[in-house]
Order: structure tokens, then C-alpha cells, then sequence
């Protein structure tokens, strides 16, 4: 084997090795593209479930404003908390350890500032989901109530 012969053997082994590489680097490039974009779509995505659980906890926090103060007669000279009426132990345990505090001196409930990975916290979605389906059902059970509550617009 002549020495020009061994040149144009070992010219071509390092034109495969970069072909190959230059091959291995354009799939590569292409996998991290698709994953940057798996990750802005999830990231969009993210967003828009942020607008739509801040809408839901807006319209939760309000309803919990208008209730938590408010009383009902539910017998003739018998006048109740709405608070305890609308919604069970349980849940009310749930309201105040994730969406806000009861304030007995004044009377009112102060809704919890909720950072964005609160919101998405699914447990934390779960009792907004409860307090609108609770108040939903006593607004279509109990009309006259959920007018003195001011929770009809």
C-alpha cells in the first residue's frame, strides 16, 4: 500500500466519522428542538389554566365574602349563620386551611393571597371546585336565601 493510497484510506475514515457526527448532531438538535417545544407548549398551557383557576378563585373568594357574614331566618324569629349552613364541617375545615381565614371581630372572611403554584395545586383546585358546586346548589335550592346573601348579580 502506497503511502497517497493510506492518506486517501485514512481522508475517507475521518470523512465517515465526521458524516457521522455531523448526522448524530443534526438528530440531536432535532430531539432538543422538539423537547423546547414540548416545554413552551406545557409552559402555555400552564398560563392558560393559571387565567382560567384565577377566574374560578375570584368567583370563590367572592362567594365565600358574601356568605361568611351573612345570616338567614330559618324559623320564624330563628336566625342562623349562613356560613355553617351553606357548607359542612368538613369543607369549612378545608375553606380555611387553604383559601382564607374567618375574622370573628369583624366579622368577615379575608381570602388567602394564593401564589400561581398554589392555584395550580390540585388540592387546592379541588376545594375551589367544592365551594362553587356548594354554592351553586344552594343558589338553585334555597333562591330566597341566596338573594338576601347577594349571591344572585
Amino acid at each position: 500500500m502506497t503511502p497517497s493510497e493510506l492518506i486517501g484510506m485514512l481522508g475517507g475514515a475521518v470523512g465517515l466519522v465526521g458524516g457521522l457526527a455531523g448526522m448524530l448532531s443534526a438528530f440531536y438538535q432535532r430531539k432538543q428542538t422538539r423537547l423546547m417545544q414540548r416545554q413552551i407548549d406545557d409552559l402555555q398551557g400552564r398560563d392558560n389554566s393559571y387565567a382560567e383557576w384565577t377566574l374560578k378563585w375570584e368567583q370563590a373568594a367572592d362567594a365565600l365574602k358574601k356568605v361568611y357574614p351573612g345570616y338567614v331566618t330559618v324559623k320564624p324569629s330563628t336566625v342562623t349563620n349562613a356560613y355553617g349552613l351553606v357548607f359542612s364541617a368538613q369543607l369549612r375545615q378545608r375553606i380555611e386551611h387553604h383559601l382564607g381565614k374567618k375574622i370573628f371581630w369583624t366579622n368577615k372572611f379575608h381570602p388567602a393571597t394564593l401564589s400561581k403554584d398554589e392555584l395550580l395545586n390540585p388540592a387546592i383546585q379541588g376545594v375551589i371546585v367544592e365551594v362553587l358546586h356548594t354554592v351553586a346548589e344552594f343558589k338553585k335550592e334555597h333562591t330566597d336565601w341566596s338573594r338576601s346573601l347577594k349571591l344572585f348579580p
